[in-house]
């Protein structure tokens, strides 16, 4: 698991990023539990249940959008930007890892034809103009 941080401010966390290597016996967590999405990693053994369950309703108030990519098929780059936009670094997604993007900009480039990625954020959805910022106008 590799944690990306800011270079404006270093205690920000800009992104994390597991491949299917990292993923050992125990739940790891990709977010804190602050964070409005809260995205885990399990390597379960044969047999491991989840019991039956639901989740109460609570109040949750975000005001930030993050979300995850998780790669099927194919290669993606992916390149993160910092809070005042400028270029931090660049990681390659293969099948099996997942990015979570948490503050900061990034941007996705399909490497390979016929790429199959999830895509998660956390919601409501009020659409492209209230939800997004180019980063280079």
């Amino acid at each position: 698991m590799v944690r990306i941080y800011s270079k404006v401010d270093s205690i920000i966390e800009l992104a994390t990023t597991i491949s299917l290597e990292d993923i050992d016996g125990s739940r790891q967590s990709l977010s804190a539990d602050s964070e409005p999405l809260q995205i885990g990693a399990i390597r379960w053994p044969l047999g491991s249940l989840v019991p039956p369950h639901k989740h109460l309703s609570e109040p949750r108030n975000t005001v930030s959008t993050q979300e995850a990519w998780i790669v099927i098929t194919g290669l993606i780059k992916c390149r993160i930007f910092d809070l005042d936009n400028s270029f931090v670094t660049e990681v390659l997604l293969s099948p099996g890892s997942c990015i979570v993007l948490k503050n900061g900009g990034h941007e996705l480039q399909c490497l390979a034809d016929q790429t199959v990625m999830y895509e998660i954020k956390n919601g409501e959805y009020f659409g492209p103009a209230r939800d997004k910022e180019s980063l280079f106008n």
